[in-house]
């Protein structure tokens, strides 16, 4: 029986994704696993799973198994899936139980537009307000993206793309802002594991990313450009993506990695 310990979870990539919208880079990479209540640790857990690929899409969500594994009562996961049917990550049907969703194609052709649109307006927003300590931030997550690229390191790659954009939209004072884009993002990591990547024009990619930092860093930046830059480097990713799901569901071949 797995008893639910807050101390106990593993850090990882999406350990990150509670996007406080005050303090300091080090204030959100470091969020106490002790505050979090019992609900939001098991939430956390299975999406956890949901977004890596663990628990496939289509898959039931076995609640005896789970209250088992978890050690825990029926109400405190009932809660928890009710958090995951908000968050759009599994769909709640009356009499068959929960289900994870499967990605579509309508889903990446709804997202990356407002994604694009939203991070563009989130990065105008922050130009004003990013401090040298932030911008010193974003390179050390391009240079690590940089390092792991040459390593075809996925998990680090998405790791410090994660850092590198969160800065900036932490930074832009929104919190609607903030949350939209957490949303957002966090379907775009589950796209992303659903199709197993690990191929990427990372040159490119890098090359983008180098370009927006150059303009973060710039005290003569048209936000105009910016907004451009940012909207451009997610909108182009889009029609990649609907390629590799072409791929995914037509062939068992090895499929690409995309990063934006």
């Amino acid at each position: 029986m797995m008893k639910l310990d807050a101390k106990k979870i593993n850090k990882n990539l999406f350990e990150g994704y509670k996007w406080p919208t005050r303090g300091p880079e080090s204030d959100r990479n470091n969020t106490p696993y002790g505050c979090l209540s019992l609900v939001d640790q098991i939430a956390q857990i299975l999406s956890e799973k949901i977004l890596t690929g663990e628990i496939k899409g289509g898959s039931r969500l076995n609640e005896e198994q789970l209250k088992v594994e978890f050690g825990i009562s029926r109400t405190p996961l009932r809660e928890a899936f009710r958090i995951l049917d908000k968050k759009g990550l599994v769909e709640v049907l009356p009499r068959k139980g929960v289900f994870v969703k499967s990605i579509s194609k309508k889903d990446i052709q709804e997202n990356f537009p407002v994604r694009a649109n939203l991070e563009g307006l989130a990065a105008v927003l922050a130009y004003p307000h990013l401090k040298e300590q932030d911008v010193k931030h974003m390179e050390d997550a391009l240079e690590a993206m940089k390092q792991a690229s040459q390593k075809r390191d996925f998990y680090e790659y998405t790791l410090n793309h994660k850092d590198f954009h969160e800065i900036f939209i932490s930074a832009c004072k929104n919190d609607v802002l903030i949350t939209a884009l957490y949303n957002l993002r966090m379907h775009t990591l589950w796209h992303r594991y659903t199709f197993q990547y690990y191929q990427q024009d990372f040159k490119e990619s890098i090359r983008l990313h180098r370009k927006i930092l150059n303009l973060f860093a710039s005290a003569n930046t048209s936000l105009q450009e910016l907004e451009h830059v940012v909207r451009y480097h997610i909108e182009i990713a889009m029609e990649p993506f609907l390629s590799a799901m072409d791929k995914l569901e037509s062939t068992t071949d090895e499929p690409q990695t995309l990063f934006t």
